[in-house]
């Protein structure tokens, strides 16, 4: 697996992990809807800001996704990924597996 596959499948599985929306992954400092759906669902190269962005949402230290870039394996969502973080209450809602839109 690329470096840039890993980096992808381990953002989706934090996001997917704290049940954060795109909009939950922004308001936190990280990068855009249109970037984070570049970075789940493509290979194109990745800015600078968008690692950086990255790192800070999933609390990871400085220089981890460009680590994972070049081939280091990536924290495990749910260990030392991540800040705990209770959205707003005009935040939009994290969502449970379980719940279903009505």
């Amino acid at each position: 697996m690329t470096g840039r596959r890993a980096l992808a499948q381990a953002f989706g599985a934090w996001v997917d992990a704290n049940l954060w929306t795109q909009a939950d992954v922004v308001n936190q400092g990280g990068p855009s809807t249109t970037t984070q759906t570049k970075i789940r669902s493509t290979d194109e190269p990745l800015s600078r800001q968008t690692l950086k962005q990255l790192d800070k949402v999933m609390g990871w230290e400085p220089g981890t996704s460009a680590a994972v870039l070049g081939g280091r394996t990536p924290p495990a969502p749910g260990g030392t990924v991540g800040p705990t973080w209770t959205p707003s209450p005009d935040a939009a809602p994290t969502r449970s597996r379980s719940s279903s839109v009505v």
